[in-house]
C-alpha cells in the first residue's frame, strides 16, 4: 500500500464529481468510463484516487491501481487552470516516492505533438517508453479499444516483464480471464 502522502490526499466518493469533471476534460471518451462505472471502482481494494487541492478545489488527481509487484496509473490529470505550473511534476514525484515499487502507465504512441509532449514529460520524470505492442481494451460496452504504449519507472521493462504487466492489467482492470 502507498505510504502517507504530503501533497496528495486520498479522494473519496464525496469529492469524486470534481475528479470526474477534470477526467472528462482531459481524456477522450474511449479512455475513460462513464461516471457511474468510474465511481464504482471505489469498491475495488486495489483502486485509489489521490488528489491535490488548491484551496477547497481539486487541482489534479492520479488514479492508481496498486498491485503486488507494481503500481499502475490509470488516469493522471491536472485541471487546465493549473497546467504548466509544476503541479503535475510535483504530484507525480510524490506518487513515485510513496509507491515504493515500479510504476507503469499508458500513453498514446508518439504520433503527434501532444503525445510527444506527454511522453517527454514522463521521460523527464524518470519513465521509459517501452516499444512492445499494447492495446487498452474497451473500458465499457460501446467503447473502442485504444492503441497505446506502456511507460515504466524506474527502468524499461523486459519483454517478459511487459507481458506480466499486461496480463495483470488485463485481468484486474479489464476482467479478462486467462
Amino acid at each position: 500500500m502507498l505510504k502517507k502522502a504530503e501533497m496528495l490526499k486520498k479522494i473519496d466518493r464525496e469529492n469524486f464529481a470534481e475528479v470526474y469533471a477534470i477526467m472528462e476534460k482531459s481524456f477522450p471518451k474511449d479512455e475513460r468510463r462513464s461516471y457511474e462505472a468510474q465511481e464504482a471502482l471505489f469498491e475495488k481494494k486495489e483502486y485509489c484516487i489521490y488528489g491535490e487541492k488548491t484551496g477547497d478545489k481539486i487541482s489534479g488527481f492520479i488514479a492508481v491501481w496498486e498491485f503486488e509487484e507494481f503500481s499502475y496509473i490509470e488516469h493522471f490529470a491536472v485541471d487546465e487552470v493549473h497546467r504548466n505550473s509544476g503541479r503535475g511534476k510535483a504530484m507525480l514525484s510524490e506518487l513515485l516516492e510513496i509507491s515504493g515499487k515500479p510504476v507503469v502507465l499508458e500513453v498514446e504512441p508518439p504520433e503527434n505533438k501532444d503525445a510527444k509532449r506527454r511522453i517527454g514529460f514522463y521521460e523527464r520524470n524518470g519513465f521509459f517508453l517501452n516499444e512492445y505492442h499494447y492495446v487498452q481494451l474497451p473500458l465499457e460496452e460501446g467503447r473502442e479499444e485504444v492503441e497505446l504504449k506502456i511507460m515504466s519507472y524506474p527502468e524499461a521493462v523486459s519483454e517478459e516483464g511487459f507481458y506480466k504487466v499486461k496480463d495483470t492489467i488485463y485481468k484486474s482492470v479489464f476482467g479478462v480471464k486467462k
